[in-house]
């Protein structure tokens, strides 16, 4: 077991704000235009999206540009965004998921809107949290594909909605080589600690853990006790002592590795009493 923390160059991040208050209007591709000022330093972005609190989550399609500030049209044809390297995502009832890092060319300091692009994989209600009432942003809704369109115009537009944010809660941005300085890897969404060391790895996604594996298996860690925090709003599958566990965002797992000490089981407190399984 390698390292204690994560090391990256400084992420500068722009709050859209909290969503997740219910599903969206129907659409076969929606821009989001988030108006995200200058000052905002970085040539790589990642964007983080949440599904509705009523029901999963998913997108077939993610892509991202520059708004050159008529209709929903950006300057080049949008980078797509991926998920693990996956060009979508299905996420829990309220979940969050972050995008791979991805440069966007002709991003810069004076850049001050850009325009995220989800898309259903045909016109069907939104399944992604929206909230209202947020300036300089707005929404529009197409029957047609358009997430690798840069002029979308109005073909195919069937709604235009003001102060809407659809899905989006946050875009990071990361300049490497501005210095690279360490990250505690307890404040990564996911942190694994070996209770007897006290040496702790951590992750940004649940595919930095899996590594295109279906579960977390501890393989090449010592025999010890260690604790698992997720919090990066999906569920992570652990097999220990040939049982799956999952390790729901927000809940905290201790499993033990050792036999000397005991079963290979994995357990979590519940109104204070320990519960296995």
């Amino acid at each position: 077991m390698d390292g204690v923390q994560a090391l990256a160059a400084p992420i500068f991040i722009f709050n859209v704000g909290q969503d997740g208050s219910a599903p969206a209007n129907a659409y076969f591709s929606l821009r989001q235009v988030v108006s995200i000022g200058t000052g905002f330093p970085g040539t790589v972005l990642r964007v983080t999206f949440q599904a509705s609190a009523s029901t999963p989550g998913s997108a077939v399609h993610c892509s991202l540009g520059i708004w050159t500030g008529t209709n929903y049209d950006t300057t080049a044809t949008p980078v797509p965004l991926t998920f693990g390297g996956a060009p979508g995502f299905t996420t829990g009832v309220a979940a969050r998921i972050s995008s791979d890092w991805v440069a966007l060319p002709g991003f810069t300091p004076s850049t001050s809107s850009l325009v995220v692009i989800m898309e259903n994989a045909s016109n069907q209600a939104g399944t992604l949290g929206y909230i209202t009432g947020v300036s300089g942003t707005k929404a529009g809704a197409y029957n047609i594909s358009t997430y690798a369109i840069a002029a979308a115009g109005t073909t195919g537009q069937t709604s235009d909605v003001a102060g809407v944010v659809v899905a989006v809660t946050t875009i990071e941005s990361m300049t490497p080589g501005m210095g690279v300085q360490p990250l505690p890897a307890l404040q990564r969404p996911i942190s694994i600690t070996n209770l007897l060391t006290g040496e702790v790895i951590g992750f940004d996604t649940i595919s930095d853990v899996l590594l295109g594996n279906p579960f977390f298996t501890f393989a090449n860690f010592d025999p010890s006790t260690y604790e698992v925090r997720n919090n990066s709003g999906s569920p992570l599958t652990v097999s220990v002592g040939r049982k799956n566990y999952t390790v729901a965002s927000g809940v905290l797992w201790t499993f033990n590795l050792n036999p000397e000490v005991g079963p290979l089981v994995g357990w979590r407190y519940v109104s204070g009493t320990r519960v296995f399984g």
